[in-house]
C-alpha cells in the first residue's frame, strides 16, 4: 500500500484505513533468475469507500443554505472547501511511478518478494 510517497508492505488495519493506493502483487520464482510478476491487482482502500464530509454551508441541519443554492453553486462551495475543513477521500488513481516502485521492491534481488518466498519455504505441510 502507499500513502503519499511512503510504501508499506503487509499494512495493519489502521495503516490500511488511510491508504491512497492498495496493490495485490502476485509473484513466482523463475528458477535461479529470481522473481517475476504473475498478476497485479488494485484494491479499493477503505478511504475510497468513506463518504466525504459535508461543509457547514451545505448542511441544512446546521443552518446551511443548501436548499436555496443551485447545483453549480453547491459544487463551487464543495470544491472551494477542498482540503480546508472537511475531510475528503482521495481522488484519482495510483501514479505509475508508485506502481513501478512497488513492483521493483517485490522483484528485486533481496527484496520483499524474496523475503516472502523464504518464509513460505520454511512452512512444513
Amino acid at each position: 500500500m502507499s500513502v503519499g510517497d511512503t510504501i508499506l508492505f503487509d499494512p495493519s488495519k489502521e495503516e490500511l484505513a488511510v491508504a491512497d493506493a492498495v496493490l495485490a502483487i502476485s509473484a513466482a520464482q523463475t528458477g535461479t533468475d529470481g522473481l517475476k510478476i504473475v498478476a497485479l491487482r488494485t484494491v479499493d482502500p477503505p478511504s475510497r469507500l468513506t463518504a466525504a464530509g459535508v461543509p457547514s454551508a451545505l448542511n441544512t441541519t446546521a443552518g446551511g443554505a443548501a436548499t436555496t443554492l443551485s447545483m453549480a453553486e453547491a459544487l463551487q462551495i464543495r470544491e472551494k472547501d477542498q482540503g480546508q475543513s472537511v475531510w475528503r477521500p482521495p481522488r484519482g488513481g495510483v501514479r505509475r511511478g508508485a506502481v513501478a516502485r512497488m513492483v521493483k521492491m517485490v522483484v528485486e534481488r533481496g527484496g520483499v518478494g524474496e523475503e516472502v518466498m523464504a518464509g513460505l519455504g520454511g512452512v512444513e505441510m
